[in-house]
């Protein structure tokens, strides 16, 4: 099966889009709503397709450059697999303006939301037909003339129901475009986002702001069109009853500008009072799931009643909020129940002063006043609803507001030779604490075994850290072959690092897709990684062997089996650098000796953190590391020999007689 090649991926990199490799089925050329990177199977080429408003793919390989619609025939030519490329972020600065990434979204559902509105001005119009003929209905002389506004006002209600579905239809389609960009818009962006972001938001709180947007986004769509339909309504009413009763109309402008004002403050209110309830939801969410996901430290640690009152404590704020909230929405829906009770009671008072010379006028004014009633207590609706949805959008301010990793736009590393280098390095996660590392300068050079040990908090994991990107120093530089890793790609940089961190963990899924990952490579690139980690025995006495499911937890192996399925996993690609972090930790010393024997075989550098000195016999230079300071280097038989924490360590594993 063809599919777009290198071209494609040339152009994919122009783009700087993430691209998925999908299936073209069914007239999928008419019912589009990402770029798609097409193979043109006549002649090799390889086309980008935009969708436009109404979800047809159009090119620009026309005689005249222009970007035309994709034919029938033409779709029928492409290749049956396609990339389809979803939108990366835009802006990413920091200050830039908080819906700015969100703008092209004025496209994508345009069509639709025109054609939404049209319909419900249509449907405005005609509900204003049954005022507009009922004089005439009463004063009708004959039959006939009784017979053709009955049928008149049989058509209205009939195309005012088509209308309607027509309307609903178009607000469907519009909210399944936009919702399906949004969240992945969103979700692309999270996902390049820094590390220290993660840090500030708990991963509750984080999953509730993000599912909170598919409700806040259908309510707000809805509760806007709503808004303008019944606006529309609420202003032809009022010219009807100015031209009905110059009098009538003046009272009833009058009345709603009264509750128009009214609506101002009352959606001012109940957005402070969504946004707070929101806050106390997303609070309590998070604080649940971390105390769920602790619940075996939380039970060795004797501290259930504590973690309970603090749960406690959160819930408590969330329900106060609650009855805030709830409190306001009874005062207001208590409000918009008295707007036609009191908007009647204003015709029986004009009827009283005999401001209509007959009965018709009487029931065309008093059916427009209901119109005009029920359309401000809609609207009132809306406005309650728009202001719940408002703090949806709001919560995902930290997500727009913080810049992507990769913005601006970074110089391509090239192919690393394995040299890296920390140039004095100060480091410390929060400004006010004292810094983490100190003056770390550390050179490592093409296919060397370096290695970092000391005693816990010493900031041997931190190292790892800042080698990857994921955090950045205060001071002194991080250098590739060269290169100041601040100025360079971090995802290039990545893709040719291969890591295994302290506290990594298995994907649900199986072993053949934890070892390979999202990476273009075979099940043969599986089994070889298998092989340099020592699992391979392991792997071929399953039943399943490569297609063996693992669970979210990854209980079904061993400490040691999950260990050499991560360092699997960070050689699957060749790496140019190994980061180990503790990777061996839960191996004994035979499997520790197959795993590290494996990694020799290959040809890179090797930047080992142990806490086991047993890991790092055979490295070529060791540093050693102590509350944030280098304060010993040097070979194995040259540290051993000295007294230090390094000859410490190693007596207190018994390595010494």
């Amino acid at each position: 099966m063809s599919s777009p090649g290198k071209d494609a991926q040339a152009l994919i990199r122009a783009t700087g889009s993430q691209p998925r490799l999908v299936q073209l089925r069914g007239e999928w050329w008419v019912r589009g709503i990402f770029p798609l990177i097409v193979l043109r199977q006549a002649d090799g080429a390889t086309l980008l397709l935009l969708p436009d408003s109404q979800g047809r793919y159009q090119h620009s390989q026309s005689e005249d450059g222009v970007p035309a619609l994709l034919t029938t025939e033409e779709a029928a030519g492409m290749a049956a697999q396609a990339y389809c490329l979803y939108p990366r972020p835009i802006g990413g600065a920091a200050s830039a303006h908080r819906w700015r990434d969100l703008r092209f979204l004025s496209h994508v559902a345009a069509y639709d939301l025109r054609l939404a509105l049209l319909f419900g001005v249509a449907v405005s119009i005609l509900s204003l037909t049954v005022p507009l003929i009922a004089p005439i209905l009463l004063a009708a002389a004959s039959t006939t003339t009784f017979l053709i506004i009955l049928l008149i006002i049989v058509i209205a209600a009939v195309l005012t129901a088509v209308f309607q579905l027509g309307r609903g239809l178009a607000l469907l389609r519009a909210e399944v475009r936009i919702g399906a960009l949004v969240q992945t818009f969103l979700w692309e962006r999270l996902l390049r986002l820094p590390v220290p972001f993660f840090r500030q938001i708990p991963p509750g709180d984080l999953a509730a702001r993000l599912d909170g947007l598919s409700v806040g986004r259908t309510r707000l769509v809805s509760a806007l069109l709503s808004l303008t339909l019944n606006g529309s309504i609420a202003m032809m009413a009022l010219g009807l009853l100015l031209l009905l009763d110059r009098r009538m109309g003046w009272l009833a402008l009058s009345g709603s500008t009264i509750v128009v004002l009214m609506a101002i403050l009352l959606f001012r209110r109940a957005v402070d009072l969504s946004q707070r309830l929101a806050t106390r939801q997303n609070h309590l969410l998070g604080v649940t799931v971390g105390l769920v996901s602790g619940i075996a430290k939380l039970r060795a640690a004797r501290a259930e009643a504590r973690a309970f009152r603090f749960w406690q404590s959160s819930f408590g704020a969330l329900r106060l909020a609650s009855v805030g909230a709830a409190r306001a929405r009874r005062i207001a829906l208590t409000t918009q129940a008295a707007f036609a009770p009191t908007a009647f009671i204003g015709i029986f008072i004009a009827a009283a002063l005999g401001w209509w010379q007959s009965s018709g006028e009487m029931l065309a004014a008093t059916i427009v006043t209901g119109i005009l009633a029920t359309a401000l207590a809609t609207m009132w609706t809306d406005i309650l609803l728009a202001a719940r949805a408002i703090p949806s959008f709001e919560q995902l301010a930290p997500i727009l507001q913080t810049a992507p990793e990769g913005y601006p736009a970074r110089r391509d590393p090239g192919t690393l030779s394995g040299t890296f280098e920390l140039s004095d390095i100060y480091f410390g996660y929060e400004p006010h604490d004292p810094p983490t590392l100190s003056g770390i300068s550390i050179r490592v050079t093409p296919g060397a075994f370096v290695a970092v040990v000391g005693p816990s908090g010493s900031g041997k994991s931190t190292l790892v850290r800042l080698l990857l990107g994921f955090d950045t120093p205060q001071q002194g530089c991080i250098r590739y072959d060269g290169q100041c890793l601040s100025e360079l790609d971090l995802h290039a940089v990545r893709r040719q690092i291969g890591a295994v961190l302290q506290h990594a963990t298995l994907i649900p899924g199986t072993i053949r897709s934890n070892i390979l990952g999202a990476a273009p490579l075979t099940e043969e690139d599986a089994w070889q990684a298998a092989d340099l980690a020592g699992i391979t025995p392991m792997i071929q006495a399953l039943p399943m062997r490569m297609n063996t499911i693992i669970t979210e937890s990854g209980a079904a192996f061993s400490g040691g089996e999950r260990q050499r399925l991560l360092i699997a996993r960070a050689l699957a690609r060749q790496p140019r650098i190994l980061l180990l972090d503790e990777a061996t930790s839960a191996l004994d010393q035979r499997g520790q000796a197959a795993v590290m024997h494996g990694i020799a075989r290959m040809s890179l550098t090797r930047f080992v953190i142990a806490h086991r000195i047993s890991t790092i016999r055979h490295a070529d230079w060791i540093y050693v590391l102590d509350q944030g300071h280098i304060v010993q280097q040097g070979s194995y038989d040259d540290l051993i020999a000295l007294p230090g924490i390094f000859q410490d360590l190693a007596r207190r594993q018994l390595l010494l007689l």
